[in-house]
């Protein structure tokens, strides 16, 4: 198996037991075979002249009323229908990804920081007043902050007025 592929996918209990009670083991089966290997596919999309052989089946009768009684609801096809994906299992697919490229980001700046690569900054740059040597800035920057929050608080104070005052 590639590093590049999923090898999990969330199973919310629930939502799968109350949207497959009505299958037959048989088709349940099929839909978990098929939802598994859509999974670990690049794009999360299968080809639909492939379904019947992921399940077992030959392009026969029996294949096309389970496909057509039983499974077909719960794909959506592309537009131009030659693939199928599940809509939970691609925003599933869609997330695991997002996460995977946020962390590979996190830890390749982390790296670099750590092997010297680049030079250390700040992850949030702080409010830099004078000099970068110069003693008081953490002093400075409370300063700021205080004047902040009591900024912060008297435009409460007057919206609190403003609301009380016209009740």
């Amino acid at each position: 198996m590639s590093k590049d592929s999923n090898i999990w996918f969330p199973l919310y209990a629930d939502s799968f037991l109350s949207h497959t009670l009505h299958l037959n083991n048989t088709s349940l089966g099929c839909y978990i075979k098929l939802l598994t290997v859509c999974f670990l596919q690049k794009d999360c999309h299968l080809q639909v002249r492939n379904l019947h052989k992921i399940c077992g089946y030959s392009k026969g009768i029996k294949w096309q009323t389970m496909w057509n009684n039983d499974l077909k609801d719960f794909f959506i096809y592309s537009e131009d229908k030659t693939k199928v994906t599940n809509k939970r299992l691609l925003e599933e697919f869609n997330k695991i990804n997002d996460m995977k490229s946020r962390r590979q980001a996190s830890s390749k700046i982390a790296n670099e920081v750590r092997w010297g690569k680049t030079p250390k900054q700040p992850i949030r740059p702080s409010i830099r007043i004078g000099k970068e040597s110069d003693p008081h800035i953490e002093l400075e920057s409370e300063r700021i902050k205080e004047i902040n929050n009591k900024e912060k608080e008297r435009l409460r104070f007057n919206s609190s007025m403003l609301n009380n005052g016209m009740s």
